[in-house]
Order: structure tokens, then C-alpha cells, then sequence
């Protein structure tokens, strides 16, 4: 991973994750959850760069601790055909909850766009610890894995 400010041949280098497998997320790591939050979303953007490939898949990763609602997490992509995919995770309980989106290999992605949302009751304390963006190169089962997908015309 390059480092920000670094020079390469008298250049300044953005920061930007390189590698088969890196977490590219930039948020808060943890979030305490209360009915007093002024928002209930961690919502995020990430635009196309350098090192994203077609087929890549990006998997967030949340784990609540103590919740007394369901967690919702979603991940979707636009593309420069003016097509966008994306996926949902609805669940309850405790235990690491993790959501794939798979881009399309014959495709090239614009935009990833997130967000993690809890809704914590009156009096409620819980947590949403351990989250993560990972990127990963895609694999020999991108059929299989983009099943779940939505494809929508966004324009």
C-alpha cells in the first residue's frame, strides 16, 4: 500500500490501497448506538480509481454487539451505461454480518455507495463494532455469487 504523501519520481502519491485483498474502508471502525443518535445510517461513496478491475467484489463486514434490532446493510454499484446493482442484508442477533456485491465483469463501474443502518430503541445501548470494507479480485464464480444481485436503469 502506497503511502499518502509519499513521492514516487518527484510526484506526491494519493493514498490509495493496492493488492489482491485490502480493506479500502475510511469510516468509523465502531459506532454506539442509542435512541438519541442524530442518525441511524452510516452511510459511504467510493468513485472508481486506479486500482479497481472489473469483476472485483466488495464485501462489508459489521458485527453487532448487544442489538435489539435487525441490522440493515447495502451495497450498490453504478455503472457508465447507466445501469446500477445491489444487494441487501436484513438480520437480527449477534455475530458477524457480512454482504457481497460481485461488479460485472463486461461492465465499468462509476460509484460504490453503502450504508449500515440501526434503529436503536428508547433506553437501548448497543454497538456496531468491527466494520470493514474489503475489496477482493474477482474469482471463477462470479455467476454463482451475483445471484442475489438487482440490476436496475438508473437513466
Amino acid at each position: 500500500m502506497e503511502k499518502s504523501g509519499a513521492k514516487t519520481a518527484g510526484r506526491i502519491q494519493r493514498d490509495t490501497p493496492d493488492g489482491d485483498s485490502v480493506n479500502i474502508w475510511r469510516g468509523p471502525l465502531m459506532r454506539r448506538n442509542t435512541a438519541g443518535n442524530p442518525s441511524d445510517f452510516i452511510s459511504f461513496t467510493y468513485n472508481s480509481e486506479r486500482n479497481w478491475e472489473r469483476g472485483d467484489r466488495y464485501t462489508l463486514y459489521a458485527r453487532p454487539l448487544n442489538p435489539h434490532s435487525p441490522l440493515f446493510m447495502t451495497l450498490a454499484v453504478t455503472y457508465n451505461d447507466g445501469t446500477a446493482e445491489y444487494v441487501t442484508l436484513n438480520q437480527g442477533s449477534e455475530g458477524r454480518k457480512q454482504l457481497t456485491l460481485v461488479l460485472d465483469s463486461a461492465k465499468t463501474a462509476t460509484n460504490l455507495y453503502g450504508t449500515i443502518h440501526y434503529s436503536a430503541g428508547r433506553g437501548e445501548i448497543s454497538y456496531i463494532d468491527s466494520i470493514a470494507l474489503v475489496r477482493t479480485r474477482g474469482r471463477n464464480d462470479n455467476v454463482k455469487a451475483r445471484r442475489a444481485q438487482h440490476t436496475v436503469k438508473i437513466r
